[in-house]
């Protein structure tokens, strides 16, 4: 017993030291990204319920059985099997599979940056829904199934491993990485999403979904230095890797939350969510891009509940203006702060 107890540490030991770890910025994730930390969630590509889990890597020493509706959590790949633990009553079981579990791992690995948010699936049939993959979004395809592509993808501080149709891969995804160096760090904003699922401009189908666009405010001050958006649902999420920098209330903005983000280029910059009914994050929190940081509403002096987005190159004191006198392009200096097209910023991962 206290021998099996010895190599199973050895293993986790060696998983730790070995794994080659890397920022989901700076370039797409492989096989060797996956370690304990930043693990990768998958399904087996079977739907039989006979997958059978292992001791170690060798098919003498069956442990258990994982199921077709078990995420598995992979820690490790080494050759033709498989790290990984999957859900059984009270918690979860560490075990070895063979890879083919997972993947055909059928095609040579092409790094890819996807140009649009795509739908990905559990398997190759394409009934499930796993997620998406946001625009600017590092990748490796790695598998091929009839009309699917196997991607590997960053998604809530780790990895997934799931499938797209071909279709998507090939009109928004097959093209190589960049080959820009982007600073390490979880808060670098490599690429940026709208901050509500598909976003709609509030006022009419404006094309910058109504930034600089006109409306009567009762002042000379009428044109807009932000987004006002609504979605699908009523959720707010950071639009892009970073720390909140602040959160609070004014007469103005009613709730909102302030994020420092870091770019490629090293520049700091801050998207400011404005009108929440409440928000769920606090000074100081380190926030991936699409995780939920409040809830829409109509706090301050919104008229209607909507989300007022903005990003601007300062963070201050006071209130961020939401109109400015006329101005056109796609950013702007008001009363000291540079307003930037978030519109431009999310379509382009730059500022203008």
């Amino acid at each position: 017993m206290k021998a099996k107890k010895l190599v199973a540490m050895l293993v986790v030991l060696a998983i730790v030291f070995t794994s080659a770890v890397v920022s989901f910025g700076a370039s797409s994730p492989d096989f060797s990204a996956i370690s304990n930390s930043q693990y990768m969630k998958v399904y087996s590509i079977s739907t039989q319920n006979n997958t059978a889990t292992y001791g170690n890597a060798s098919t003498s020493n069956k442990i258990g059985t994982i199921y077709a509706t078990d995420e598995i959590y992979v820690y490790s790949i080494s050759g033709s099997w498989a790290y990984c633990s999957y859900p059984v009553s009270g918690g979860r079981k560490y075990a070895y599979i063979p890879l083919s579990v997972i993947t055909s791992n059928n095609m040579a690995h092409a790094a890819c940056v996807s140009r649009a948010q795509v739908t990905t699936y559990i398997r190759s049939d394409g009934k499930t829904a796993y997620g998406y993959v946001s625009k600017g979004d590092p990748v490796t395809a790695i598998a091929t199934a009839g009309s699917f592509v196997q991607l590997i993808y960053p998604a809530g501080g780790v990895y997934k491993m799931a499938w797209v149709t071909l279709s998507d891969y090939n009109n928004y995804i097959k093209t190589a990485s960049s080959s820009a160096t982007t600073p390490s760090g979880s808060n670098v904003a490599s690429s940026w999403q709208f901050p509500m699922a598909n976003a709609y401009c509030t006022w009419s189908s404006y094309q910058n979904m109504s930034w600089d666009s006109y409306t009567n405010t009762g002042s000379g001050r009428n044109y807009h230095l932000g987004i006002d958006i609504a979605g699908s649902n009523t959720n707010v999420c950071a639009a892009a890797n970073g720390t909140v920098a602040a959160v609070g209330y004014n007469g103005a903005n009613g709730n909102y939350v302030v994020i420092r983000h870091t770019m490629p280029n090293g520049g700091t910059v801050y998207s400011f969510y404005a009108h929440l009914s409440s928000y769920c994050v606090s000074s100081g929190n380190t926030v991936s891009k699409g995780d939920k940081i409040g809830v829409m509403g109509s706090t301050g002096d919104a008229k209607g509940a909507h989300l007022h987005f903005a990003i601007v190159n300062a963070l201050w004191s006071g209130s961020y203006y939401g109109y400015a006198t006329q101005f056109s392009g796609n950013s702007v200096t008001f009363e000291g702060v540079t307003y930037y097209n978030p519109v431009y910023v999310i379509n382009n991962a730059k500022l203008p």
